[in-house]
């Protein structure tokens, strides 16, 4: 009797093969990520996943969310509308939001969480939209973040943070995070936008 395959090297093989994860390209321009933004990403993505995987069975798949690793330069204009964020968070936001970067932590969720490019990530959508999502890491949430706007004290800030099943599936929420006992957590939202 042949040696019995583990159910997720399986997975991570399917992925693989409909992938073929491209290597990152050297033309890209992406901004340096400070240790800050490195523990705000690896706090925020451990506390997704213990409020997923208590409703999630692990033995059905390999991952309980995908994250996408680009985060792109973008014009956040709105976050000057909101008048109860200090300004120097405003201006920190603000200025982060003017360069791309990649928060690609695969040693820290290995086999928990799959780190999606932009490549990969073009490359599912046009090929079958959230179906071929779905059909490759299973009902699985798809889950973006901006870069953290952060005050000079460096323990209160705000976020974007979106969550998608599907197209007509999702929210996303400006966040206040906060720094509590050497970890960032999510506190209350600033403004909401939800598909469903």
């Amino acid at each position: 009797m042949g040696k019995k395959t583990d159910i997720f090297e399986l997975y991570e093989k399917r992925i693989n093969d409909i992938l073929e994860r491209p290597h990152k390209p050297e033309h890209e321009n992406y901004a340096a990520i400070s240790e800050v933004e490195r523990e705000i990403y690896t706090n925020l993505i451990q506390g997704e996943l213990d409020i997923r995987s208590k409703r999630t069975n692990l033995t059905e798949g390999k991952y309980i969310i995908a994250v996408n690793i680009d985060i792109p330069a973008s014009n956040d204009c709105y976050i000057r509308e909101i008048t109860d964020i200090d300004q120097d968070i405003k201006q920190d936001y603000m200025d982060k939001s003017k360069f791309a970067v990649r928060i690609d932590l695969k040693e820290n969720f290995a086999g928990k969480v799959y780190f999606l490019s932009k490549e990969e990530k073009s490359k599912i959508f046009s090929n079958g939209g959230w179906d071929n999502f779905h059909n490759i890491f299973g009902v699985i949430p798809l889950i973006t973040f901006s870069r953290p706007g952060i005050n000079k004290n460096m323990n209160k800030g705000i976020m974007w943070i979106s969550s998608y099943y599907g197209g007509l599936a999702g929210s996303g929420e400006l966040l206040l995070i906060m720094k509590k006992n050497n970890r960032w957590y999510k506190t209350n939202n600033c403004w909401v936008c939800k598909v469903s």
